[in-house]
């Protein structure tokens, strides 16, 4: 799958270069606890997308810096979890069939998709129409969309 996520050990340096605790951290973003810094931290839990904007705010760090992804050629699941958002917030704010988003989310196809669909996600991902199809591309190339899935 082509999803993102957020590099626990990226968050920790900026965390750390920020000056902050776990704690800190916590009560800035309006998580549950410290516990909560923690588990992201060590890579055993993932924050829900909309905290990765809260906390690339919160370090004074671009989003994308927080991801393990490839920032010079991120995927849409890079793209979408870095604007904070779950699959299910962009295809209805874009107002695009699930299998649609998911498959270009994944990686997943290999026809392109129409110029409406492209320019309905960069609206909502408050990015640029090149930026979105980029992102397509990388999530196919990086994830074998030629590959035959079980």
């Amino acid at each position: 799958m082509a999803a993102a996520r957020v590099d626990g050990a990226a968050l920790a340096r900026a965390r750390v270069a920020a000056g902050l605790s776990q704690e800190e951290l916590a009560l800035r973003i309006g998580a549950s606890s410290k516990q909560r810094i923690w588990q992201w931290e060590r890579g055993a839990e993932q924050p829900r997308p909309h905290f990765v904007p809260i906390l690339a705010e919160a370090l004074n760090v671009p989003p994308m810096e927080l991801l393990d992804c490839d920032r010079t050629a991120p995927t849409l699941s890079a793209l979408r979890i870095a604007a904070g958002m779950t699959r299910d917030e962009v295809l209805s704010r874009a107002m695009i069939a699930r299998m649609t988003y998911n498959r270009l989310d994944q990686g997943v196809g290999t026809h392109p998709p129409g110029p409406s669909i492209v320019r309905a996600i960069a609206r909502v991902l408050k990015v640029t129409d090149d930026e979105v199809l980029s992102a397509i591309a990388e999530a196919r190339a990086t994830h074998g969309s030629s590959v035959p899935r079980s």
